[in-house]
């Protein structure tokens, strides 16, 4: 798709009246445009599409990403699709649907802010690539796995830069602290690991 590849220079981009119904890849779509702080796709119908290559590659501003609303059940290839995202601080990819995916290699690499990750969700039984996929990583993320094959998977893909031990079965989910210091703010962020099919308490 190519669309916007290399718009280093645009700070603002309007997307959401775009009709995506019959794309069917979105590769380098947004490839480089590093000056993005912001960018709403929560419109795009990805139902068709087949490769997400390097869609997001380099965007480097971004903090965050809503991609609740992507339908990837047709998608095969994920490779560098987040790579360079240096800034990216929370990315929800719980709806992924990856059971057709094959490639994920660098998908994650250089994303060197997130503090954790969920891909308890993810289905890498299709995955035949998934090398340097968590390379240049933040080395504290903690990534939330759905069973212990995943985790393993996951773990000891090549170039891998997080602590196998940052793997857990269960999701990374933040919750609320009681703080017995009332100097202390009353709520404060904390990182739980909950056993698949247990709902936070």
């Amino acid at each position: 798709m190519s669309m916007f590849r290399n718009c280093s220079a645009l700070t603002s981009l309007d997307v959401v009246s775009f009709d995506t119904s019959s794309v069917e890849t979105l590769y380098f779509t947004f490839v480089n445009c590093s000056s993005l702080a912001s960018l709403d796709v929560t419109g795009f119908d990805t139902s068709n599409v087949t490769s997400l290559y390097y869609t997001f590659y380099g965007c480097s501003s971004l903090t965050s990403l809503d991609l609740s609303s992507f339908d990837t059940s047709k998608a095969t290839t994920m490779d560098s699709m987040f790579r360079n995202c240096s800034k990216l601080v929370s990315l929800d990819l719980s709806s992924f649907d990856t059971s057709n995916v094959m490639k994920m290699y660098c998908m994650f690499y250089n994303c060197s802010s997130l503090a954790s990750l969920d891909l308890s969700s993810f289905d890498t039984s299709k995955v035949t690539n998934m090398s340097s996929m968590f390379s240049e990583a933040n080395s504290s993320c903690i990534v939330g796995c759905r069973n212990a094959d995943e985790v393993t998977k996951l773990s000891t893909s090549s170039g891998c830069s997080i602590p196998a031990a940052n793997f857990k079965v269960g999701k990374p989910v933040t919750t609320a602290l009681s703080l017995a210091d009332e100097s202390t703010p009353a709520s404060s962020e904390a990182l739980a690991i909950q056993p698949v099919g247990i709902a936070p308490t």
